[in-house]
């Protein structure tokens, strides 16, 4: 997938959970997700197909949620912060696991087993 942005990388599912951690609305995500693709206000106003104002209002409270000073900071906490939730729910599903008694407990090798 050359080319691809991370908003596209992810399932819907995935940018659901992203934009409920960091406590977004669904309008200062739809601002968030555009400016993955487009890097000036007026271009984000355009791709959402709202006022440059309304972008820079958005932004603003995109700003002091994730307590940045820039679109690309808050891209930059959007993107660890999904790298933290994926390592999260890896480690939760890892949990889940049913165990094999066989297998080795916190780094402890299972015992050599004598042949015969």
């Amino acid at each position: 997938m050359a080319g691809a942005r991370v908003p596209d990388l992810l399932s819907a599912d995935e940018w659901a959970r992203l934009v409920r951690s960091l406590e977004l609305t669904p309008r200062e995500a739809e601002v968030l997700r555009a400016a993955f693709y487009v890097a000036s206000r007026g271009a984000i106003a355009r791709r959402v197909g709202i006022s440059e104002d309304t972008v820079h209002g958005h932004c603003r409270h995109i700003f002091g949620k994730l307590r940045v000073g820039s679109i690309a900071q808050a891209i930059s906490v959007a993107l660890a912060a999904h790298l933290e939730l994926s390592a999260r729910i890896g480690a939760e599903a890892e949990c889940a696991r049913p165990v094999d008694p066989r297998s080795s407990i916190v780094g402890v090798p299972p015992p050599l087993t004598q042949p015969g």
